[in-house]
């Protein structure tokens, strides 16, 4: 595991991880994922989501995303799916 961007809020308490993992298939060297770890209430939460994507664009639209609008740890599973959810919809596509 490579990572690759870090971004930190609220003095270093709420930690956004996006990294690299590389992949045997030649097609797609890299597969990403986002770890989230959590301070802010007295005890220390984290969460991880491995090989979400291949895609680099993809992956830095969905780290972006999570970190502007402050996603915690508990949350990243349901927002992630709901990110993946819609890039994939077909009738998202045609609307």
């Amino acid at each position: 595991m490579r990572h690759i961007k870090c971004e930190t809020l609220a003095n270093g308490s709420l930690c956004y991880k996006l990294f690299s993992t590389e992949t045997e298939n030649e097609s797609y060297p890299f597969s990403y994922g986002i770890e989230i770890e959590c301070s802010l209430f007295g005890e220390t939460y984290a969460d991880i989501l491995e090989d979400i994507t291949a895609n680099y664009e993809y992956i830095s639209e969905l780290f972006e995303l999570l970190v502007t609008y402050t996603v915690t740890p508990v949350s990243l599973r349901c927002i992630a799916e709901d990110f993946i959810n819609e890039k994939y919809s077909f009738y998202a596509k045609i609307i």
